[in-house]
């Protein structure tokens, strides 16, 4: 118990220092816009973030273009009509699951597209009964999901 509190007491000032250097408090600027272009960029907090323009914002001193995690995407329109336009990044080249499933777990898509980086493509939502679905992307090393809506049309 003694090396675990000893440990804590070394440790966590470091990584408060760490995040500290991270983050300049002078270069935060609160509700400034943004365009929302989805160019992700992993700030130097460990978090994927849309583009470098919200890194900035946030006061960020460094970060770099791509994805922190295994896998992230984007998709628009939110609600949908017809398509749901995907945008979907793996960090490591590899085969990308996709499923679209309602909220009592029928699934409405499913596909998967081998041996990729970086892939758009788009989802005809089209005969699909309106409600609240969720958007599962998932990799070897990792997965994401999001909620889309289907309106009454």
């Amino acid at each position: 118990m003694k090396k675990l509190v000893l440990f804590l007491f070394l440790v966590l000032p470091f990584c408060q220092s760490a995040k500290a250097q991270c983050i300049d408090s002078t270069m935060i600027q609160y509700g400034a816009y943004c365009d929302p272009r989805w160019e992700p960029v992993c700030g130097c907090d460990g978090l994927t973030y849309r583009n470098d323009c919200f890194t900035r914002n946030l006061g960020m001193t460094t970060w770099q273009y791509g994805i922190c995690d295994a896998l992230d995407f984007d998709f628009n329109p939110n609600p949908v009509f017809d398509f749901i336009n995907i945008d979907a990044i793996l960090r490591i080249q590899g085969t990308l699951y996709v499923e679209l499933v309602d909220r009592f777990g029928r699934v409405y898509y499913r596909n998967l597209f081998p041996s990729v980086t970086r892939y758009q493509f788009q989802i005809s939502v089209n005969g699909f009964p309106p409600g609240l679905y969720l958007l599962n992307l998932y990799c070897d090393d990792g997965y994401r999901v999001k909620k889309v809506v289907i309106p009454e049309r």
